[in-house]
């Protein structure tokens, strides 16, 4: 019900069809109201007004439609300073239509007030009808904007929780495991040093998937661990055809990056290119205060089924948290994915 309620009051500044007809009639209404009430109270004070109530009410519904519009075009292309401004600039601009439209339309505006009771009137009620209407749009406004951030959040945490559970339904699916425990039981035959630094590899990966479980940002250097981690268990099977090199600058360390980012990206170069000792896969991270940048040779591999989701799925968590875009580049013998720093 309180969804509803917020669609419905969000939509009264919206330029769909319903959306106006419903607004005009609104305004139209209260408009009316408005008149009514005010030539009613001065009649009990024995003032004889007779007040043209259609030229009123539309007067009511055109000023109403230009704040709308000056609202909209705020929302849009105003800077924030300006928007910081809004309902200051929005009453400034009513006032001087005012009284453009009082100068304009009543040129006996200036004559003793006795004798133009009406006229002082209704630029008082209108007046207060555009304060009234400059607080409605705004409140109105700060509702959608509310709600809209909160929808938002929303959607970042679904895509947060979906990416990290295929994260570890890709860690513990069964080909993954055999593979680690193949080359666990290789190094305890043959170097139990080896051996003791994978399982505690492995075990890192594992621990950091379930720690970052609530967090929309993690700290740049946790990810770049983790990653190292997962770099190194892969490296362990695969040998001479897979390498990894690290360009860090140390003033990227203290900036922030959405949790399992750099890991989907390596594991899909891993995925969709072949990573053998006569066609090795390097990957490239390389990080400064403003992004990370993960690039890999191009080795593909004939058929691997890919829906890219994991990449579609970073550049939508990123939309929610910066002005700044993933970059996604490729060449004819690289594959380049750059991230903000946050």
């Amino acid at each position: 019900m309180t969804e509803r309620a917020i669609l419905f009051i969000s939509s009264l500044i919206s330029y769909k069809p319903k959306s106006c007809v419903i607004r005009v009639a609104l305004i139209g209404f209260i408009g009316f109201l408005c008149l009514f009430m005010t030539e009613r109270v001065a009649a009990g004070d024995s003032v004889s007004l007779k007040i043209p109530y259609i030229t009123f009410t539309i007067g009511f519904i055109v000023i109403t439609e230009l704040n709308v519009l000056l609202n909209f075009l705020i929302s849009k292309y105003g800077t924030e300073r300006i928007k910081y401004y809004r309902i200051s600039l929005q009453i400034l601009a009513n006032i001087i239509l005012i009284l453009v439209c009082s100068f304009a339309i009543n040129p006996v505006f200036h004559q003793e007030y006795e004798e133009n009771t009406i006229i002082h009137l209704s630029v008082i009620f209108t007046c207060i009808f555009i304060v009234f209407i400059v607080l409605t749009i705004s409140l109105i406004r700060v509702v959608q904007t509310a709600y809209e951030s909160q929808r938002e959040v929303e959607k970042l945490y679904r895509a947060k929780a979906e990416i990290e559970y295929q994260a570890l339904v890709d860690q513990v699916n069964p080909h993954y495991l055999f593979n680690n425990l193949s080359v666990l039981k290789s190094l305890i035959m043959y170097d139990k040093d080896k051996a003791v630094q994978f399982v505690q590899n492995f075990t890192d990966i594992y621990r950091y998937v379930l720690q970052v479980k609530n967090r929309i940002l993690v700290p740049f250097s946790e990810e770049l661990t983790f990653v190292k981690s997962y770099i190194a268990l892969h490296k362990e099977r695969l040998g001479d055809g897979f390498s990894a090199k690290f360009d860090v600058q140390e003033c990227a360390l203290s900036k922030s990056i959405v949790p399992i980012g750099l890991q989907i990206l390596v594991e899909n170069a891993l995925k969709h290119n072949i990573a053998t000792k006569s066609e090795p896969l390097t990957i490239e991270i390389i990080a400064d205060a403003e992004r990370v940048t993960v690039k890999n040779n191009l080795n593909r591999k004939e058929a691997v089924f890919s829906t890219r989701k994991g990449l579609r799925n970073i550049i939508d968590r990123y939309k929610m948290l910066s002005e700044q875009a993933v970059r996604v580049q490729q060449t004819e013998t690289e594959f380049i994915v750059s991230l903000p720093l946050i």
